[in-house]
């Protein structure tokens, strides 16, 4: 069975794992080097900068906390994506005359 990509919710602004990344990397932490010390694949990892894929929970926290020590900033300083626009669109099968919003991109802050 394949996995689906779990749909964020809507209402909670999502983590920017691309510029959090990249934080680290700019700091001196290549991809190699968190590879290894979080016992992660690296094509994992370059899954989460580029390709838009989040990590679990508990890999999510342990890269906040590694890039929060890293940069000195707080949690409350995380970087997180902003909208740039949604599309309407009518779910399949239904007969209501209102759409539902569906957020398709993201911008990078």
């Amino acid at each position: 069975m394949a996995k689906r990509k779990r749909e964020s919710n809507p209402r909670l602004p999502a983590v920017d794992w691309q510029a959090i990344l990249l934080d680290l990397r700019s700091h001196g932490l290549s991809i190699a080097l968190l590879s290894s010390c979080m016992g992660i694949p690296r094509t994992t990892l370059v899954g989460w900068c580029n390709h838009g894929v989040e990590p679990r929970h508990c890999y999510g926290e342990s890269l906040i906390a590694l890039w929060c020590r890293t940069t000195r900033q707080t949690r409350s300083q995380i970087p997180y994506k902003r909208l740039s626009h949604t599309v309407y669109k009518p779910r399949q099968g239904s007969t209501a005359t209102k759409p539902i919003a569906r957020t398709i991109a993201y911008a990078i802050a």
